[in-house]
């Protein structure tokens, strides 16, 4: 009998589709069920002991499934007005976290804009990174290059895809090694800052901090549990 009545459990709790992080104030629904056997419950837990709750503080809800809004865009998950989407077509739990952390950047840049970019610093950082990639791209004849996309620090859909298509993200590694932790990262500044936070929690914040010491001093000014930002 306490064998059947573990079992029960674990099974609702597998089947629920209801939850809630940071202190019930983000909340999250499970619309369809994850692939792979993805645990939503272990990847919430993940993401709760990676982010203080202070920084959450503008997230209101997590929506997991098969939503038009991702497939008419063809991305994985995006966040909007205090809201992040992800779909449930997971590989992995690790992919999963990831992806969710690169969203809550966004929401953490959205509540600490001044933080992050009133003294300059970090927007100086990123145009010297783009204005030295610009340099490595134009010195190879094989790519037309305008110095005026290189210097907007805002998303440009046309720029992204002359980065991923024409360049090639697997080219543009091995072109700007050393100025950006990844490709996407150079497609805009607010890409820089989500990239960066991303990988201060989960990737090499060693190699960050080396090539973008102001991005990796602002995410652990951040971060940082002495400061009540």
């Amino acid at each position: 009998m306490i064998g059947y009545i573990k079992k029960s459990t674990e099974r609702m709790l597998l089947e629920q589709k209801n939850f809630s992080i940071f202190d019930e104030a983000t909340s999250v629904v499970v619309k369809d069920k994850l692939t792979n056997d993805v645990s939503i419950r272990k990847v919430l837990n993940k993401i709760q002991k990676l982010i203080p709750e202070k920084l959450a503080k503008d997230l209101d809800a997590i929506y997991v499934g098969q939503f038009e809004e991702l497939k008419k865009r063809d991305i994985e998950s995006f966040f909007l007005d205090g809201i992040i989407m992800i779909t449930n077509d997971q590989i992995s739990e690790e992919k999963m976290i990831s992806s969710l952390l690169h969203e809550i950047a966004h929401s953490v840049e959205k509540n600490f804009t001044d933080s992050l970019y009133a003294d300059g610093k970090l927007k100086q950082e990123f145009l010297g990174k783009r204005k030295r990639l610009y340099s490595i791209l134009a010195d190879q004849a094989k790519y037309k290059v305008g110095f005026e996309d290189f210097i907007n620090i805002d998303y440009n859909k046309e720029f992204d895809e002359f980065l991923y298509k024409t360049v090639g993200y697997d080219n543009l590694n091995k072109l700007s090694s050393g100025l950006f932790f990844s490709p996407y990262a150079a497609t805009s500044l607010r890409e820089y800052f989500a990239n960066g936070f991303e990988n201060y929690l989960i990737g090499d914040s060693d190699y960050l901090k080396k090539i973008s010491p102001n991005l990796f001093s602002k995410i652990s000014f951040l971060t940082s549990k002495k400061n009540d930002v």
